[in-house]
């Protein structure tokens, strides 16, 4: 029986406080930088208490979800380090390190764990394996070239991979894609992907937003509607829920 986006979209729901309390247990204790160790510690053992089997890799977290073992590997990924500045808000999970999720990695993350909790319900229908990559130093640059050079598109090797930003300047329910930049109204994001407005100190990270090319098919793949790969003007929708 075919899952459909409501329903995924329900369980999700479900799940919204624990994502908050991931999101915001990691944004009070940031780490900057490639080594990331009471970061790696608790999405460890959030992914254990869901059954996986974490790996670290180059100072990230791998783990992997199979259903049928197809040969096919899909890689979801998301970025843990935090910036090295100093938090001025009043938020009860402020953080007071001298460091700070302002950049949105903390929701990265939160979501990333959000997403392992729902392929986990739903593996008896997963035609073939999913690997979830926690990536550390998104914001010096060496993260993905360490894990890269370490082996994260190794054993299994994914013929596709998906990831995606935080923008404080997207409206909500609007989803941003490069390569031919469009627009993708969807109705089923809402609030759920807004920016919280009394996080004050959160950045515009414009030019490192959805640079991967697909996440917006991420985001309509419950939908199985085909994205058309030509170059839009930026903002000018070319899908849209009836």
């Amino acid at each position: 029986m075919a899952v459909s986006a409501k329903e995924i979209l329900a369980e999700a729901e479900a799940l919204r406080e624990t994502m908050i309390s991931d999101r915001r247990t990691l944004h009070a204790a940031p780490e900057a930088g490639a080594d990331l160790p009471r970061t790696r510690e608790y999405v460890a053992g959030r992914l254990r208490e869901m059954g996986y089997e974490p790996k670290e890799l180059a100072g990230g977290i791998t783990a992997e979800i199979t259903g049928s073992d197809t040969g096919t590997c899909v890689l979801l990924r998301a970025d843990m380090d935090a910036l090295r500045v100093t938090e001025q808000t009043d938020l009860p999970f402020r953080s007071q390190n001298g460091c700070m999720h302002g950049c949105g990695h903390d929701m990265h993350t939160a979501m990333l764990l959000g997403a392992a909790k729902l392929l986990r319900g739903y593996q008896s229908k997963l035609n073939g394996t999913v690997k979830l990559v926690f990536q550390p130093d998104e914001e010096g640059f060496t993260g993905a070239k360490a894990m890269l050079a370490a082996g994260v598109l190794r054993e299994p090797a994914p013929q596709a991979g998906f990831a995606l930003h935080v923008h404080s300047g997207t409206p909500s329910g609007l989803v941003l894609c490069g390569e031919g930049t469009f627009r993708l109204p969807w109705r089923y994001a809402g609030d759920r992907c807004r920016p919280n407005p009394h996080r004050r100190e959160h950045l515009s990270c414009t030019r490192r937003a959805c640079r991967t090319r697909g996440c917006g098919e991420t985001a309509c793949g419950h939908h199985s509607r085909q994205i058309h790969r030509r170059r839009r003007a930026k903002y000018h929708p070319v899908i849209s829920d009836p």
